[in-house]
């Protein structure tokens, strides 16, 4: 416990004042979907809640759970931007794991496309984080399910 205080105080100082930690995060969005008859779960934790067209808050994390026994294969975390009526891919995204556990526990995403921001660039185009859950199918073939974690769906959690 006095480590992992330790090891936050370290960020804030190294890299500013809202480093990715769930030490800051204040608002969190949260769905679920289902793929092969079972549920597969992702949120994501920010520290601010955009409102207004042209403002953003940054991801600080994000998170995932398949449910006990399903066969996860890989999850993946994109920023997507609303165009023309459809959620479309905006780039890069927060991060993806190949062979994620399915243990009906919630995992940490890893963050390897760096800081992702969410918000609304004009106020009807939000910019937001789409997570897919994949499983293994029948010889090879995948199945999905999907979720869209907006700015609107941000809730306060303290």
């Amino acid at each position: 416990m006095i480590l992992t205080a330790l090891f936050s105080a370290s960020l804030v100082a190294v890299t500013g004042n809202t480093p990715a930690s769930a030490v800051n995060v204040r608002y969190q969005a949260s769905k679920s979907c289902t793929v092969d008859g079972q549920t597969f779960s992702a949120h994501i934790l920010t520290y601010g809640r955009p409102t207004e067209p042209n403002t953003f808050t940054e991801v600080q994390l994000w998170g995932y759970k398949y449910e006990r026994g399903m066969r996860a294969q890989y999850v993946e975390a994109r920023t997507v931007v609303w165009r023309d009526g459809s959620w479309q891919d905006a780039g890069s995204g927060p991060g993806w794991e190949a062979d994620p556990p399915a243990d009906g526990e919630w995992h940490r995403g890893d963050n390897q496309g760096g800081p992702q921001w969410i918000g609304y660039i004009t106020a009807d185009r939000p910019k937001a984080i789409l997570v897919r859950g994949f499983t293994k199918g029948e010889i090879g073939h995948e199945h999905f399910c999907y979720v869209v974690l907006r700015p609107y769906d941000l809730k306060w959690i303290g």
